[in-house]
């Protein structure tokens, strides 16, 4: 696990490196006072960079191994089955001993990738507010699972309309409308 975390680390702290390059290449064309074109990137370079480096560090320190989980009672007797088995039977040639079977996806992980795929193309079809009644929707129902229709379809309305309120009337933004109706 700590290897992996160096990698990790390293591979993020290019990643903040070549980032940081092309962020420059940007022309710092702004209003006198104000932070320019190059601010906000910078920021979030400047995140990344120093939580790559916390994971770099920790990696480094002793005795930063995690503890074992314990074990449910299922998986105890599950252990003793196997261990059971190992020893009445000698390993057969061409089986692996320590097969590891892989786990499940979580269905609601695959929902949420189906469901921000989705939303990325039909708020170019449709248009971003259209697009965002159904995957806003699809997230509380279905990913959050909330049970109860009517407070499901109030959230629904209310994310809604706060998005619409924040961005097209207080910031005056025009959102995408979507190439299907012009």
């Amino acid at each position: 696990m700590k290897n992996s975390d160096r990698y990790v680390s390293i591979i993020l702290l290019a990643i903040a490196g070549l980032w940081t390059y092309l962020t420059f290449q940007i022309k710092a064309n702004s209003l006198p006072g104000a932070p320019g074109p190059r601010f906000f990137p910078l920021v979030i370079i400047a995140v990344l960079a120093l939580l790559a480096l916390q994971l770099l560090l920790s990696s480094f320190k002793k005795g930063a191994v995690s503890k074992p989980v314990a074990a449910k009672k299922q998986d105890i007797k599950m252990a003793d089955i196997v261990a059971s088995q190992s020893t009445a039977s000698a390993p057969r040639e061409g089986v692996c001993e320590e097969f590891e079977e892989p786990k499940p996806v979580p269905m609601k992980m695959l929902y949420s990738f189906v469901a921000i795929f989705a939303y990325v193309v039909l708020s170019g079809l449709i248009g971003f507010y259209v697009a965002t009644v159904p995957f806003v929707f699809v997230i509380i129902k279905l990913i959050m699972g909330t049970k109860s229709w009517p407070k499901s379809i109030i959230a629904t309305v209310a994310i809604t309309g706060a998005v619409y309120l924040i961005f097209t009337v207080f910031f005056k933004l025009s959102l995408p409308s979507g190439s299907l109706w012009y």
